[in-house]
């Protein structure tokens, strides 16, 4: 991994806690290709332009790709979802939010890196 060309976010996109990260494990010219967004990353690993660093759920969910080292736990964060207290006393918003949280369980192993995606 540390002699192969590399697909990184642009510093606009690219989350503050990644940076640090890039800047200590990725030299500037291994960097071969710079875009905004996951999206755009993961395709461009799954064409072969580089490897990339993605959130275990977007690189489970495309297909071409494969985990080539180990989760980077340092980059581990929370999933939240968040609204306003009043707004959640809403039935129907109430309804969606239980729903919501029900399925991110459901796919927990996903965003940890555990297990590939499945729709």
């Amino acid at each position: 991994m540390s002699s192969a060309p590399w697909v990184v976010s642009d510093r606009e996109f690219c989350p503050l806690q990644t940076r640090p990260w890039f800047e200590r494990n990725v030299p500037t010219w291994r960097r071969v290709v710079t875009v905004g967004g996951h999206a755009a990353i993961a395709e461009l690993a799954a064409r072969g332009v580089g490897v990339a660093l993605l959130p275990c759920f977007v690189a489970a969910s495309k297909p071409g790709l494969r985990r080539i080292g180990e989760v980077v736990r340092e980059l581990e964060h929370g999933l939240w979802l968040a609204a306003n207290p009043d707004t959640l006393r809403a039935p129907r918003v109430r309804a969606l939010y239980d729903f919501l949280g029900n399925e991110l369980e459901v796919i927990r192993d996903v965003f940890e890196g555990q297990a590939n995606f499945a729709p």
